[in-house]
């Protein structure tokens, strides 16, 4: 296991400069990670390597996600460059949060999308519950503007759902570069030849419409499309499906529809995958810290689950008793699955730590 975490350690340093030291550490955590699929501390020692006392691997853990700093610059940077360079790249932006003994933690998460899978791109943590705080958003979207490199030609999306529909946030993105795409809140207001109106009206009467002139919304021009939902029960109040951006594009909904992975991704990050918030931290910072090291666990099994697919490998395809057909397991779940065995196994792991450049 020492050979793995050996190369592992080489690929990583081609990446990031940081200390030897530290570097050593963080590999020696992935494996760990990949090894257990556990995030919480007390089981995570228990998969890292090494004759020391189980309690001294412990507190190794505790000092590295309380004294360790990320470079998220350095990190962002690397990540835009292996999956950034598309001539139309799309982002998604969204939050998770649990409550960790009687603290709330809240993860506020940009991911990059690449072949149908969400990857972590940049965050903020914070210690509340409910909506994310414009401290946070700013904070964000201040790394984005600074961080973010773009070729002549690229179109960058960004995906959002209703809590992010304001005239802020339309702005932040018109300064990074990025055109949003955003789900409006039903009772958002338009400005009309007779006054302010709710963007609902506009849509009451037609299946699916779009708007090829901009309509003044929150003081800015926004393009609209949208539909009124059907209703699952009679007694359900209507709800509709309505799209807003100041770039037109004629299929918003083919767009918006690539904010989806990023709710897998949390499930990469929680049930589904390294249960990240049965980790019993919840300092903010630290919390932080320790997505990096899950972000680049994540990216690992991705890219192995994806060599697979390459590879011939195909995923079960399950049907149900009402016809409806889905994939047994994701990608990200079948590239942890091989990692798991091959480490677990101490089967050869030099084609799959070559996959590993992150």
């Amino acid at each position: 296991m020492q050979d793995a975490e050996h190369e592992l350690k080489k690929q990583i340093e081609i990446q990031f400069d940081c200390d030897k030291r530290s570097i050593k550490l963080i590999s020696r955590l992935i494996i760990a990670l990949l090894k257990l699929s556990e995030s919480n501390l007390s089981k995570w020692s228990k998969g890292m390597s090494g004759h020391t006392l189980l309690s001294s691997k412990y507190r190794c853990l505790q000092r590295f996600l309380s004294v360790f700093r990320f470079s998220g610059q350095l990190y962002f940077e690397v990540v835009w460059g292996i999956y950034g360079g598309e001539t139309e790249v799309f982002l998604s932006l969204d939050r998770t949060e649990w409550k960790m003994r009687g603290v709330w933690v809240q993860v506020l998460m940009l991911s990059i999308l690449h072949d149908g899978v969400s990857i972590p791109l940049l965050w903020q943590c914070s210690s509340r519950h409910g909506h994310s705080s414009q401290t946070t958003k700013k904070a964000l979207f201040l790394c984005l503007q600074k961080w973010i490199t773009r070729k002549t030609d690229q179109q960058v999306w960004l995906c959002a759902d209703r809590e992010f529909g304001s005239k802020g946030f339309f702005e932040d993105c018109k300064k990074a570069g990025i055109n949003a795409c955003v789900r409006l809140k039903k009772s958002t207001l338009v400005r009309g030849g007779q006054g302010n109106k709710k963007v609902y009206t506009l849509f009451e009467n037609n299946l699916k419409a779009s708007y090829f002139k901009p309509l003044k919304i929150m003081g800015l021009p926004l393009y609209l499309s949208g539909h009124k939902l059907k209703k699952k029960n009679i007694s359900d109040k209507d709800e509709y499906f309505i799209l807003a951006s100041e770039t037109y594009r004629k299929d918003l909904a083919v767009v918006y529809r690539k904010r989806w992975p990023i709710e897998c991704l949390f499930a990469m990050l929680k049930s589904r995958g390294f249960n990240i918030e049965k980790c019993r931290v919840n300092h903010s910072k630290r919390i932080k810290t320790l997505i990096y090291i899950l972000a680049m666990a994540i990216i690992w099994a991705v890219k192995t689950g994806q060599w697979l697919m390459k590879n011939n490998k195909s995923i079960p395809i399950k049907t149900f008793k009402d016809n409806t057909k889905q994939k047994v397991k994701s990608v990200f779940r079948c590239g942890l699955d091989h990692i798991q065995n091959i480490f677990l196994n101490n089967l050869d792991f030099h084609h799959i730590v070559n996959l590993c450049r992150v």
